[in-house]
């Protein structure tokens, strides 16, 4: 026990070394405790790691020891430590962009944490789970998904989940562009919010920045310092009440939204003010989390060179910025951005190069609109598929229940062995007719996709000689069409090493532009199409092959790795195991022979 508290103190000392003194660098912080750990047991060794984690924020190393503090927390049945682990994990994963890691920790966090009805981190977790559907484009289900979270938190009577269930309905208006929607839902999440800023201000800090970002966005500087001024007292009274609490990147972001604000309303004087404060707290290995820290001073200098009138100086820094965002596919910092330039040539006398901005502006988000729009669409389908699957799966379920309560009926009327021989044929007579329904519902799921993947294409062709007076195909179309052929033809889908990269070789098609194509044609990304196309040939040789291979040796041979990610796909898809479907298609054909039989031997 002596050990124990020794060794916690040496880690409390060096949180109060870093803290507060230069000498000692995070490194050599990282390396004493990674030293110590072997030493460390129980709630000592937890938090050392986490000591760790708060060290490594940032840096490539924090989910390598946020996994470690989940292990050891799993050891020790520790389920707090636990249920916060997984969630910390999910937004962690989030912030490297490892769509796959968030999904898979996220889910779970959500359902550890609901058994153990800790749910404040349950909510956060759903929080990062469909900040990860909007960011990938899937607005419906993100939607959706909020509504429903929000609905459940209100039932629980748990108002930090609530409000940040409207927070990230407030974040979903913002991205389709619906603004005064999310400035209405993040003022409500606000005012719930504010009724328990003491258990969380970090939240509050979030939604003050949200509501600063969007006045500057509706040209609304007066309201943005409002907002600015309410997170500058917050953070003074927190300095006050704790001051080893470190808020330099809020104080930076607040100086940045005043900055411009101030710019907006020609007070030069306060805007150079605000940059100024933004520099003195900088640190640069924020960069390494996120580079648009490194240009976001520019945003800053653009704003005050503009309002001093050296619109040159300006644009050289806009220009800057402007780069950034086309690296990183920003289009709403690309419109603002080029938004700011146009004005600047305007005021220049330079009406023509304004005038081109202002038309690519008009183009570029046009076709956004467009493309937003069949995303839409297309993951509306899914989403109709998932509901009338799911449904028709209650109905049976229903169907199954009713049969069973008229079967336990009879059993209670007939005598014990009777009852036992009836009640054993009926049943065997009713599975074959469940498992002949669903084997023909299988066959004819599969027959109206082929019939409606040929409407679909008789369709475009139709709108598109309606539209131009000829036969002409979308380069994406054309382009879809001839990856699927490709796809079909050498089967490339069957090698469960096929990476992005192989079918760029086989096609000569740009990495990005392919990537573009697949989401704009079909509403998935890549390895969810490859998926699909495997998911489809597997079907196929379930229904012609089932009889004479395994579903292992099927799941091979269409490109799965896992026996599992095979099962778990094919069941969300067609909502049968894939098993089930090769038994089923068995016994039809035994069926099928015996009534051949029968009527020879008649």
């Amino acid at each position: 026990m002596k050990k124990h508290i020794i060794t916690a103190c040496f880690c409390a000392s060096l949180f109060v070394v870093s803290a507060f003194t230069q000498t000692t660098s995070t490194a050599s912080n990282i390396d004493s405790l990674v030293a110590m750990l072997p030493h460390l047991r129980d709630t000592a060794k937890l938090d050392a790691l986490n000591s760790l984690i708060n060290l490594s924020i940032g840096l490539a190393a924090e989910s390598h020891y946020m996994l470690m503090y989940l292990e050891e927390a799993q050891n020790q049945k520790n389920v707090r430590a636990e249920g916060w682990a997984l969630t910390a994990l999910a937004r962690i994963y989030f912030s490297q962009f490892d769509t796959d890691s968030v999904f898979v920790y996220g889910k779970k966090a959500i359902s550890f944490n609901r058994e153990h009805k800790q749910y404040n981190f349950m909510f956060y977790a759903k929080r990062t789970v469909i900040r990860r559907y909007e960011h990938d484009g899937q607005i419906l289900t993100a939607f959706r998904e909020a509504q429903e979270a929000y609905e459940e938190a209100k039932k629980l009577q748990e108002k930090l989940p609530m409000a940040l269930m409207l927070g990230i309905i407030a974040n979903i208006y913002h991205t389709i562009g619906q603004y005064e929607e999310a400035m209405r839902y993040m003022t409500e999440s606000v005012e719930l919010a504010s009724q328990i800023r003491k258990k969380n201000e970090l939240f509050m800090f979030e939604n003050y920045i949200f509501l600063a970002y969007m006045c500057r966005y509706l040209d609304r500087p007066k309201e943005v310092l409002r907002y600015s001024d309410s997170i500058e007292a917050t953070i003074k009274r927190i300095h006050t009440e704790k001051p080893s609490v470190k808020l330099q990147r809020l104080v930076f972001q607040n100086e940045y939204h005043r900055a411009i604000a101030y710019a907006s309303l020609n007070r030069s004087e306060r805007s150079l003010q605000s940059i100024r404060k933004a520099e003195e707290v900088f640190d640069t290995r924020w960069i390494e989390r996120n580079s648009y820290f490194g240009v976001i001073l520019n945003a800053m200098y653009g704003a005050y060179f503009h309002s001093i009138g050296e619109r040159l100086s300006a644009l050289d820094h806009y220009s800057k910025l402007l780069e950034y965002y086309k690296t990183h596919c920003s289009e709403d910092g690309i419109h603002h951005t080029k938004k700011n330039m146009a004005q600047i040539y305007f005021e220049m006398g330079d009406h023509k190069t304004a005038a081109e901005m202002c038309g690519q502006m008009m183009r570029r988000k046009e076709e956004l609109n467009k493309m937003q729009f069949y995303a839409q669409l297309n993951e509306f389908r899914t989403i109709y598929e998932l509901d009338k699957a799911q449904l028709e799966s209650h109905r049976r379920s229903e169907a199954i229940r009713q049969q069973q309560f008229v079967i336990t009926g009879q059993t209670i009327a007939f005598l014990a062995l009777m009852m036992i021989a009836a009640s054993t044929a009926w049943s065997r007579k009713k599975i074959a007719e469940v498992n002949h329904g669903l084997y023909r519902q299988i066959e004819e799921q599969y027959r109206l996709e082929k019939e409606l993947e040929k409407k679909n294409r008789y369709i475009q062709v139709l709108e598109k000689s309606e539209k131009i007076g000829k036969w002409e195909k979308d380069e994406d179309e054309e382009m879809l069409e001839s990856l699927k052929n490709i796809m079909k033809d050498q089967l490339l889908f069957t090698n469960c090493e096929l990476k992005l990269k192989d079918v760029v070789e086989k096609t000569g098609i740009n990495e990005k532009v392919l990537q573009n194509c697949i989401k704009n044609k079909t509403g998935m990304n890549f390895s969810e199409y490859i998926n699909n196309m495997r998911l489809l040939y597997a079907r196929e040789l379930l229904l012609e092959k089932g009889k004479r291979m395994t579903v292992e040796a099927i799941a091979r041979d269409s490109g799965f790795k896992s026996r599992n990610t095979f099962y778990n796909l094919f069941r969300e898809k067609f909502g049968a195991n894939p098993g089930k479907m090769v038994k089923i298609s068995q016994k039809q054909d035994e069926n099928y022979k015996n009534q051949d039989k029968e009527v020879i031997s008649t």
